[in-house]
């Protein structure tokens, strides 16, 4: 079994997915799928948070942009999926506009609510990457982190994962599926508290939840997959000349990380 994670940067656009879709496919039969949001869906949501808890009038907006970047993508992918992409996405449109009502009417914008709202890029990347793969002739199954049960330690914006508890709930949900031969697309960034509350893991936290999974479901690998050809020697957007380095030790790119490099959390 492998954990293969996407992150935004990968999911631009439908012929993104659909070339992850085939990626997976080629590379491993018993594969597990973490995802983060479409790219600059989580910003999008932020930005428009504090607008909202101002004016009901800013809902609408919001859920209409996301709909349709997401049909769009669906449209790129392949027109012929926008009835089944509508029957997975539309529940998901109705929670998040709902949970933006409310937070316009109490003009109340908490840790919670903020947590819960940003939580939908990834349920909405998750049920595209789900139908790509579908797509392609093989079955998939999206599943929510709360819904699987990855549990936290509550702190909203971020939580820390309780391991050997949202192991034991990890591996009765999906190794069934694994073992059938159904690819499990679970969403990255976030999990919930004993009450039920969604938290996230802080920015970047979706290799996190890929950790968590790969060390619930005792993987052979976790793989996570960026838009650059591994670590290089200095962020390629900014240094031309960057080119990547053929090794590294687990120190060497946890004291990367620690100083902010931004391919691994």
């Amino acid at each position: 079994m492998k954990v293969m994670k996407f992150g935004g940067s990968s999911l631009r656009t439908g012929k993104d997915l659909e070339r992850i879709a085939k990626l997976i496919l080629q590379l491993d039969d018993e594969p597990v799928i973490v995802v983060s949001a479409l790219q600059g869906v989580t910003d999008h949501i932020l930005k428009a948070l504090p607008a909202i808890k101002e004016s009901e009038s800013n809902v609408q907006a919001l859920v209409d942009h996301l709909r349709e970047r997401h049909m769009t993508t669906v449209h790129e992918l392949d027109p012929a999926l926008g009835e089944p992409a509508r029957a997975v996405l539309d529940p998901a449109f109705e929670k998040l506009e709902r949970l933006l009502y409310g937070i316009a009417y109490t003009e109340e914008l908490t840790p919670k609510t903020q947590d819960l709202a940003v939580s939908f890029g990834e349920r909405l990347s998750a049920r595209l990457m789900a139908l790509a793969i579908q797509r392609e002739g093989t079955p998939s199954e999206h599943w929510d982190a709360d819904e699987l049960g990855i549990l936290t330690d509550g702190n909203f914006g971020m939580a820390t994962a309780r391991l050997e508890e949202s192991a034991k709930n990890v591996r009765a949900h999906l190794e069934p599926q694994v073992k059938e031969g159904i690819i499990p697309v679970v969403t990255g960034f976030f999990g919930r508290d004993d009450d039920g509350h969604v938290t996230t893991f802080g920015r970047g936290g979706s290799d996190y939840s890929a950790a968590v999974l790969a060390r619930a479901l005792g993987a052979e690998a976790l793989e996570v997959w960026k838009d650059v050809d591994g670590f290089l020697t200095a962020d390629p957007e900014k240094i031309d000349k960057a080119r990547p380095l053929p090794y590294m030790t687990y120190d060497e790119a946890a004291e990367l990380a620690y100083l902010g490099a931004k391919v691994l959390h």
